[in-house]
């Protein structure tokens, strides 16, 4: 399009032209993007799974064969969610902005998950497992739902849980390295809930490690 509008202006026009071009143009897309970041959250309402997700035990004894019930959740507004999508024709939502509006949802729900399992009390071995099954069932049944491959945030929620392993050495050292992937009140609440099996001197320690991260 550029051309055809430089062509059709005076040749002492083309330089705003450009100008234009270089300052207002160049901004759709970020502006864009922000757009659907914004439609797309407001597409699912993720108040019950939060809800549920608070209310799970992560400090059981044993762990059966069943996920919690706020990956249902999750996935029931996901499902509402594609009816939605299958329901409009191409014309009307094609497939290139369907996948950006899943993409922000998606992350919007991983960033859910961290912040759900970041402010359980107490952690254990098992509860760790319980983590990992009820991401493993989420992330199966989503995709089923989008294209989109891999699914935008799951990386960094199943790298969180899998801090819930880390030993006592390893644990400043990881913290250092993502340290603004996650977010003070994240990290400090994974360490708090039992990451590393820390003593309490110990943890209190690497609590104040997290917070020197964040001082200018």
């Amino acid at each position: 399009v550029r051309p055809q509008v430089e062509e059709s202006v005076d040749k002492q026009l083309r330089g705003a032209v450009a100008s234009f071009y270089e300052t207002s143009v160049a901004q759709l897309n970020p502006l864009r993007e922000y757009m659907y970041a914004n439609v797309g959250t407001r597409l699912i309402d993720l108040s019950a799974s939060w809800q549920a997700l608070n209310s799970v035990n992560f400090s059981p004894k044993e762990v059966g064969m069943e996920h919690n019930g706020y990956v249902n959740l999750l996935t029931r507004e996901s499902q509402m969610l594609a009816s939605r999508f299958a329901s409009l024709s191409e014309t009307v939502v094609p497939s290139e902005i369907q996948d950006k509006l899943w993409a922000s949802i998606i992350e919007c729900m991983a960033t859910m998950l961290v912040e759900g399992y970041a402010t359980t009390k107490k952690c254990s071995i098992e509860g760790r497992a319980l983590m990992f099954l009820d991401l493993s069932v989420f992330r199966s049944e989503l995709s089923k739902l989008t294209r989109l491959s891999p699914l935008p945030g799951m990386a960094r929620v199943e790298g969180f849980v899998k801090a819930f392993y880390l030993q006592e050495h390893e644990i400043m050292p990881w913290i250092k390295d993502h340290f603004g992937e996650y977010s003070v009140k994240q990290l400090t609440g994974l360490v708090s809930s039992g990451a590393g099996d820390l003593g309490r001197k110990t943890r209190q320690k690497v609590i104040q490690y997290i917070s020197k991260l964040q001082a200018p």
